[in-house]
């Protein structure tokens, strides 16, 4: 072996242990939730860049974080979102049009992130992103980690989506009849006597089957019965209707103990990307959460990504498998996406 070839070896493992270290001193991360966006399906893109301060950070002093995005990574990137410490309030600037909700922190000592949540996209936001923390190193000097990575989209099949869309007016329509039925049955059987045990043999058993067919699950816990309905809706108003079929309501969440009662139930959900419908409403007013049928303020959340969002076009509460079933806001009425609704009856 020559000289010239043990030195090149000799620099190529000084080489790589150099950026090992400097990936092990990395304090920033970016992600992207989902990886992979499907137009038909996929109603957010998620993109958070985040800085974690530590003794070991190169970056000892932030100033700033940016998010940058490029088609291809080779090509400059764009800035479509910052923040830096100089902003009144840690506003973020965002760069990039199109229905998009942001939200930041600078946090000299601990966490400080910045984050865009795309609504329904339309498949320009397929490409790189880099999350850049920029400031000073213990002795002053300019220092700048990034971290990067890639948000691919799957191929818009045409088939596929006139499937999807003939799926949806079917899974309506269907809908619409089951209701329909149910309020016909309800009316025969309040314009009986209910005192009449034959025909309480007849007519509850009915219902019953009803409750089993529609219902993909349901859970007896303390004073009340949960119902997770195998019917999907696109409103609120046609999930409540449903709940109020079967003498019940849109869940009302109150506390840890009730909500991790209740994923078991979800479980049998087979969709990845289900949204469940719950109670939860600010159509009164923004940030003024209170359950549509009691009235009652909500206190008790578990947000997705910590956060709730402000849009003036979600108003409603949802669970959503794709985050773990923690919460956020979604549309109370739209003709694009179906939701579960899951309901809960006093015993």
């Amino acid at each position: 072996m020559t000289m010239t070839t043990v030195g090149c070896v000799y620099f190529g493992i000084l080489t790589f242990l150099f950026c090992f270290h400097q990936a092990l001193l990395s304090s920033v991360v970016l992600n992207a939730q989902p990886a992979t966006l499907d137009l038909l399906t996929t109603e957010h893109l998620t993109v958070n860049c985040s800085y974690a301060h530590s003794n070991t950070s190169r970056v000892q002093v932030l100033i700033s974080l940016f998010l940058s995005w490029s088609n291809d990574s080779t090509r400059p990137f764009q800035d479509v979102a910052s923040i830096n410490v100089f902003s009144h309030g840690h506003p973020v600037n965002v760069l990039t049009p199109g229905d998009v909700l942001a939200s930041g922190e600078i946090n000299i000592e601990g966490q400080s992130y910045v984050q865009l949540r795309w609504v329904l996209p339309n498949g320009g936001q397929v490409g790189f992103y880099k999350c850049s923390a920029e400031g000073t190193d213990n002795v002053g000097h300019n220092v700048i980690e990034s971290d990067v990575i890639e948000v691919k989209g799957k191929t818009l099949d045409m088939n596929q989506l006139l499937l999807a869309i003939r799926n949806i007016t079917f899974r309506q329509k269907e809908t619409e009849e089951t209701l329909e039925e149910l309020k016909r049955n309800i009316a025969s059987l309040t314009s009986l006597s209910c005192n009449n045990t034959e025909v309480q043999s007849v007519i509850f058993p009915s219902i019953q089957h009803w409750l089993n067919t529609n219902a993909l699950s349901y859970l007896y816990s303390n004073q009340d019965v949960y119902y997770l309905s195998r019917l999907q809706f696109l409103s609120v108003a046609k999930a409540q209707e449903f709940c109020e079929i079967i003498g019940g309501y849109l869940i009302e969440i109150d506390d840890i103990t009730e909500y991790t009662s209740i994923l078991p139930m979800l479980s049998g959900i087979g969709n990845h990307s289900a949204i469940v419908y719950t109670g939860g409403t600010e159509e009164q007013g923004e940030n003024h959460w209170v359950f549509r049928t009691s009235g009652r303020p909500v206190t008790f959340f578990i947000w997705t990504y910590g956060k709730d969002f402000t849009s003036s076009d979600y108003n409603c509460l949802a669970l959503y498998q794709e985050h773990g079933w923690e919460m956020s806001e979604t549309f109370c009425s739209n003709q694009h996406y179906t939701y579960y609704a899951l309901c809960e009856r006093a015993i």
